[in-house]
């Protein structure tokens, strides 16, 4: 080595690195190879299981219809009643950021936590409607549907044309998303 700088400074992977880390992953793993979201359980008493596992292993293409298939095969198998619900996320673990991805302050759509359990690209569509009467909070909703996802809503219906709702994305501990919501509509 003749001259090195920063080399041990942290910071962001560059998608070109991302790229080489997707070949390196072909190359190994093949292109055949598929990631599958499973549903396990403990062992069925007629209709009724203690325990359904939905298993996660990195599945990348993961949509709301995926799981709304399994949940079909699931009632298809005879199970009728479920008492717990358990979310593994796989080898991977729980959803997280890579190293340094706080120190950039940006609310962009790819910066979403990386894990092995991820549904529609972790995207959730976000539809603002005016609320029943002038001043009253703007309706929030949320597709997909989720209760981890934190809603503060101080944006409030208003005569007039010109929308003015501020929408700004936070990270709670634990890698919660929480929607912040201003202005009015």
């Amino acid at each position: 080595i003749l001259a090195v700088a920063g080399a041990d400074d942290a910071i962001n992977l560059a998608s070109v690195t991302k790229i080489i880390s997707c070949s390196a992953a072909l190359d190994l793993l093949g292109s055949s190879t598929t990631f599958t979201t499973r549903v396990l359980s403990s062992k069925p008493v007629g209709s009724h299981v203690s325990r359904l596992v939905l298993a996660g292993a990195g599945d990348p293409s993961l949509r709301e219809t995926s799981l709304a298939g399994l949940a079909l095969k699931v009632r298809q198998a005879g199970i009728q009643k479920v008492d717990q619900l358990q979310i593994y996320p796989g080898a991977s673990g729980p959803s997280k950021f890579p190293p340094v991805y706080r120190k950039k302050n940006t609310t962009a759509g790819y910066r979403a936590p990386v894990g092995g359990l991820n549904l529609n690209h972790d995207r959730v569509r976000i539809q603002v409607l005016p609320g029943k009467a002038i001043g009253a909070p703007v309706q929030v909703r949320l597709s997909p549907p989720g209760r981890t996802i934190r809603v503060v809503n101080k944006a409030k219906t208003a005569k007039g044309k010109k929308d003015k709702v501020r929408v700004k994305l936070k990270w709670d501990k634990g890698y919660v998303p929480s929607v912040h919501l201003a202005g009015s509509l």
